[in-house]
């Protein structure tokens, strides 16, 4: 899976380049200003529930329980464990 994601990212790396050059620059016009992302930032996020740029939405939603990182590292986890007891299930039915 991460050699796929690579091979991608290493695909796109133009179109990543320009998108977070875009960003960057409308994040500087921003009231208050936001600071700019680094593209090892950007490598570093995972996956899109990672990704911090709906926080610069017109509202504020950066306070909202569902927003804060802890929280969604906690749903994440819930549903890896309920995604998990479901692939146990099945599991089970394959091997009867």
């Amino acid at each position: 899976m991460r050699e796929k994601i690579g091979k991608a990212l290493k695909t796109h790396v133009e179109a990543i380049q320009k998108a977070l050059t875009e960003y960057n620059r409308l994040a500087a016009h921003l009231n208050p200003p936001k600071p700019p992302l680094s593209p090892k930032e950007v490598l570093d996020m995972a996956t899109l529930s990672e990704f911090d740029f709906l926080h610069d939405a017109r509202q504020d939603i950066r306070q909202q329980p569902w927003a804060q990182h802890a929280n969604r590292k906690a749903m994440n986890a819930y549903f890896n464990v309920k995604h998990a007891g479901e692939e146990i299930k099945w599991l089970n039915i394959e091997l009867s």
